[in-house]
């Protein structure tokens, strides 16, 4: 498989894993875009870090509600 075909896969588990939650986050539905888009060429890297960071904080906000 190549490194494109890796990071497909990874967007398209990713997909079905959001499929699962009610009420998906934006930020982490607009990190698998960004994601489908820079392994086929179409987004940069620094796109890429930003989606990345964004759906980091849904995780941080996911834990902090589970907590409070």
């Amino acid at each position: 498989m190549t490194d494109r075909d890796l990071r497909l896969f990874s967007v398209w588990c990713a997909r079905e894993a959001l499929k699962l939650v009610k009420e998906p986050d934006e930020r982490s539905i607009n990190a698998c875009d960004v994601s489908e888009r820079f392994a086929n060429g179409e987004a940069t890297q620094e796109e890429l870090d930003a989606a990345c960071a964004a759906a980091g904080e849904v995780a941080w906000d996911v834990e902090r509600k589970s907590v409070g």
